[in-house]
């Protein structure tokens, strides 16, 4: 396989003028200083990493916590890259991490030059080092929440030279127009969410029907939240993540105008940190919002408020099954996710007049969240047991 096979999305980003994006996303992680902190706990996490005589399976992220503990029962599990605060847990249950930092920086730099694939030298030789360690581990299988950036790319492209099946989870929505974009069109598998993403997934050539599982949503917790709104709501902004200055600035005007529409109507505004998002860089743009959100979990949240509000965020979904009013904002600088084509939220466009009748008709109580539609996310009870037997039959079949 070429390497500009697997890596091939990245012109069609170009074509869409989205390009720049992966690149100064990538660049941006890797110029995430790698902490002592950080060193030490993947450290400790080989010390106190508990070896079972089964198959090693890298996992790349941490959001699916609860599959990544029940598979850690039977397999060897590696998370790469697990979030700060998910790191001891995953070392308490025996878990062992690694930080990617180095591969980030070196694959940056290998496409420096946005427009000239010229820097195979480097390229092979990230490659060659994935190669060393995923043959190392004895890896039998890699398992993506998100497969579309530069270095889960290239974890793919090393697993599929070494026969090594691959699984990609859905993360989000799609683009019909240029298939090779998406989410599990170079991996093995594809998890989805629903049967909906299924048929379009084999309609528009992105996968074969065999590969496709329906395994449904997997943020779902069953905490069942009660709808109980009064004429105090209280309004939640998700914020987005963009290394795209234009972009960035234009997420903050919209919080600002939902904001300044709050305050119009007396009701409680807050703004959600995105993880990859700067709080410093916000208030300097958005100096007049009062309350922010950074340490609570999202279910938190969604207990302590009654709209959920954003622009793309998959947590819009989670908004309305943990029955919440979700609104999805409408700007033609985004790409919509166009979760109100399914039911899943309230459409809204980024104007003033709009968002103020509609915070109205939510203060008196005409609106009402929106009832999920299974055909497009299932929500399975099961997820967790459902994820088990499905990774086993993938590693079973090698």
């Amino acid at each position: 396989m070429e390497n500009n096979d697997i890596f091939s999305y990245i012109k069609a980003k170009e074509d869409a003028e989205k390009g720049k994006f992966e690149y100064t996303y990538l660049k941006d992680l890797s110029n995430r200083r790698f902490t002592k902190t950080k060193r030490a706990l993947d450290l400790l996490s080989k010390i106190f990493k508990k070896r079972k005589k089964a198959e090693v399976i890298i996992i790349h992220g941490s959001k699916f916590m609860g599959s990544i503990l029940l598979l850690n029962e039977k397999y060897n599990i590696i998370v790469l890259n697990p979030q700060l605060k998910d790191r001891i847990k995953l070392i308490s249950n025996g878990i062992e991490t690694m930080s990617t930092c180095k591969w980030d920086y070196e694959l940056s730099e290998s496409y420096k030059e946005f427009k000239l694939y010229n820097k195979e030298n480097l390229l092979n030789a990230v490659l060659k080092e994935i190669d060393k360690y995923l043959n190392g581990k004895k890896c039998s299988l890699v398992i993506f929440g998100f497969d579309g950036l530069f270095l889960e790319r290239a974890i793919t492209k090393v697993a599929k030279e070494n026969k090594i099946p691959t699984i990609t989870i859905q993360h989000g929505l799609f683009q019909f127009v240029k298939p090779h974009i998406n989410d599990g069109y170079f991996t093995d598998y594809f998890f989805t969410w629903g049967h909906y993403f299924k048929e379009n997934y084999i309609k528009f050539g992105i996968q074969k029907e065999d590969k496709i599982k329906i395994i449904g949503y997997p943020f779902y917790t069953n905490n069942k939240r009660r709808f109980n709104l009064s004429k105090d709501i209280k309004v939640l902004y998700l914020g987005t993540i963009s290394t795209n200055d234009e972009i960035r600035i234009e997420s903050y005007k919209i919080a600002n105008m939902i904001n300044h529409v709050c305050q119009r109507l007396d009701i409680e505004f807050c703004y959600r940190i995105h993880p990859g998002e700067d709080l410093n860089r916000i208030k300097d743009y958005c100096t007049q919002i009062n309350k922010f959100s950074c340490k609570n979990s999202l279910l938190q949240d969604f207990d302590a408020y009654d709209v959920i509000i954003g622009i793309n965020s998959t947590a819009i979904v989670e908004a309305t099954i943990n029955n919440k009013i979700a609104v999805e904002m409408i700007n033609k600088k985004f790409i919509s996710n166009k979760y109100y084509e399914m039911g899943i939220a309230y459409k809204c466009e980024c104007n003033e007049n709009d968002l103020y009748d509609f915070f109205e008709q939510c203060k008196m109580n005409k609106i009402k969240p929106k009832i999920n539609n299974q055909q497009y996310v299932y929500i399975n009870e099961n997820f967790n047991d459902d994820f088990l037997y499905e990774v086993r039959k993938v590693i079973n079949s090698i």
